[in-house]
C-alpha cells in the first residue's frame, strides 16, 4: 500500500517555515506532525521543481501539485 501524500497545506507550511523562518527541518517536522524525512523530501522536491518562496501570486494548489509531483509514480 503506497504512502499517503503530504497535503498541500502541509507542503506550503513546511516551505514557509524553512524559507521565511529558517526553522530547522526536525523542528518543522515536529510542528507539522510529519517525519523529518518527509519534511526534508518536501523541501528537496520544492527546490528540484525550481520553485522559490514566496510562491508566484495566484499559484493554485493544482499547479503546485503538478510541479512538485510531476515525476511521482515513475521509476
Amino acid at each position: 500500500m503506497p504512502a499517503e501524500r503530504t497535503s498541500l497545506r502541509q507542503v506550503r507550511e513546511i516551505v514557509r517555515l524553512k524559507f521565511v523562518g529558517g526553522v530547522p527541518t526536525r523542528e518543522i517536522a515536529r510542528r507539522i506532525g510529519v517525519a523529518a524525512s518527509t519534511a526534508r523530501a518536501t523541501i528537496d522536491r520544492f527546490q528540484a521543481a525550481g520553485l522559490s518562496w514566496p510562491l508566484p501570486e495566484g499559484m493554485a494548489d493544482a499547479a503546485l501539485e503538478a510541479k512538485l509531483f510531476a515525476d511521482a509514480g515513475t521509476k
